[in-house]
């Protein structure tokens, strides 16, 4: 009786055993399984995209394709008074921030008194990734904050500063021209599905051609001259944010603004908002 209790008990460890043993191996099968399908997943979803080594934008089937574009033109023919260049400091920042977002386009312009220097950009480049969102799995997060640090960061902050610390008034302010070159060097160029165009002037546009340095300005009248025809382009489907230095009160009030928001519905383009940056 004893015996058959011993083989009794015995039977019954061998089997609590061997289920154990069932259910560990599950248990060791099911976590291979997940590790593989993590493993697959993050092989499939990895970062394979190309990018331009020039401009750090994406590259699409072999062509550098911007998600969108955002075009900033910086008027230097004034001197900047110290809180119009804070300003400027600061809206530039908040825009690359928190409106461009990663493998967009920024271009920066320069109005100067000389036009054929501000024919091209300044600065062309797409923002890239700063590591902050880095897969902690297949990226290195200190390589992606250095590379943006360097290629984009660091070149952006050097250029507002030169911008800013101009101080020498111009003769001239050829507005209309470097729009112009805009539509072609950016917008033609890159044809983005999204383009904004982001303005930081006086708006008062000044050459031997016309000037806005008067009370009642009348783009109906302006439309139909010969300068008007010289300077004429497109940018189709365009937001426009204008930001007024105000330096000149007497030549910058309602007639002003009427004036460019019909010059911009010509091109093509939409202003959505009129930004007074004082003195």
């Amino acid at each position: 009786y004893v015996e058959e209790l011993g083989m009794t008990l015995y039977s019954a460890e061998d089997d609590v055993t061997e289920r154990n043993t069932w259910i560990l191996g599950i248990v060791i099968a099911s976590i291979a399984v997940v590790v593989l399908g993590v493993g697959i997943y993050f092989f499939v979803s990895g970062d394979k995209n190309e990018f331009d080594p020039v401009t750090g934008c994406p590259i699409v089937d072999g062509q550098i394709s911007p998600h969108s574009q955002m075009v900033v033109i910086v008027d230097e023919t004034d001197t900047l008074t110290p809180i119009q260049s804070d300003s400027l400091k600061v809206a530039l920042k908040n825009l690359v921030n928190n409106e461009l977002t990663e493998g967009s386009l920024l271009s920066i312009y320069t109005i100067t008194e000389d036009f054929s220097t501000s024919r091209k950009p300044v600065f062309e480049a797409c923002k890239i990734r700063d590591g902050s969102h880095a897969n902690q799995f297949t990226e290195n997060e200190r390589k992606l904050k250095r590379r943006f640090e360097t290629f984009f960061k660091a070149p952006l902050s050097n250029l507002i500063s030169q911008i800013t610390e101009k101080n020498e008034p111009a003769k001239s302010s050829p507005i209309m021209e470097v729009v112009q070159s805009v539509s072609v060097n950016s917008m033609q160029k890159w044809a983005t599905p999204e383009t904004r165009l982001i303005i930081f002037s006086d708006m008062l546009h000044h050459t031997p051609g016309f000037s806005l340095y008067q009370t009642k300005p009348s783009f109906a009248a302006f439309k139909g001259t010969a300068y008007a025809a010289q300077v004429k382009t497109m940018l189709n489907g365009a937001s426009v944010d204008l930001y007024y230095f105000v330096n000149n009160p007497k030549f910058q009030g309602q007639n002003n603004v009427t004036f460019w928001r019909d010059y911009f519905r010509s091109t093509g383009a939409t202003v959505e908002s009129v930004i007074p940056l004082g003195k």
